[in-house]
């Protein structure tokens, strides 16, 4: 066979360099020490960039959890309804300035002798209490018009 010739494979060098050359991409490349270091070096700075966003969104939970935001608004309205078990009441009320628009709305009751002496059709002012429980009226006072 003639040097040249693209079977020739004699010279085992170059039959090697042949198929270093024109090896698939899909076959392994050689691991060397300094290619084992850059993986290890990716896989420990992964790992701590992971670390650090699942711990700082733990912490983020907790936190938020451990100081919980309960905000005080007061309003003015109509008694529309009240439950038989008097642990809820529906006001029509005007706005509740910082909270929420004039509508007609259910509210849970903290305790039912708050609602002592107050009636249906009867006009009030009241507090209620926003917070991670929801809404919940504190304080409901009758008043004459």
């Amino acid at each position: 066979m003639h040097r040249d010739d693209p079977n020739d494979f004699s010279d085992t060098a170059q039959f090697a360099a042949r198929l270093h050359v024109k090896r698939h991409p899909a076959i392994r490349r050689e691991v060397t020490p300094v290619s084992m270091a850059i993986r290890r070096t990716t896989l420990a700075a992964l790992v701590v960039f992971l670390s650090t966003i699942l711990l700082s969104s733990a912490c983020a939970t907790k936190e938020a959890e451990e100081t919980p935001t309960t905000r005080t608004f007061s309003g003015e309205g109509v008694v529309k309804v009240i439950t038989p078990s008097r642990s809820f009441v529906q006001i029509q009320h005007g706005d509740i300035p910082g909270f929420m628009e004039a509508m007609s709305m259910h509210f849970a009751v903290a305790d039912t002798s708050v609602l002592t002496g107050i009636a249906v059709a009867d006009s009030v002012v009241f507090d209620i209490e926003a917070g991670p429980n929801g809404v919940v009226v504190t304080r409901i006072l009758r008043v004459e018009r």
